[in-house]
């Protein structure tokens, strides 16, 4: 948290960019910024991708990695 949102702002901007790709986690960094530009929270965020079967994590596939490696856009 950095500032607050105030009462009455309509829309924010979340941004998320990858900050690195492991074997089976995605790390990212998240900013919610608000209209005037000022970034009012910033998040870092692990997820470990999960077999929905074996309920173990399982690796990222060729398709998910090159999508997170895509360059970032607007």
């Amino acid at each position: 948290y950095r500032v607050e949102i105030p009462i009455g702002v309509d829309h924010v901007v979340v941004r998320v960019r990858t900050l690195e790709l492991g074997n089976s986690s995605i790390r990212l960094s998240e900013e919610i910024v608000r209209p005037d530009g000022e970034v009012s929270a910033v998040l870092v965020s692990v997820s470990v991708l999960r077999d929905e079967d074996t309920r173990r994590s399982r690796p990222l596939t060729d398709v998910e990695r090159s999508a997170l490696e895509a360059p970032e856009r607007d």
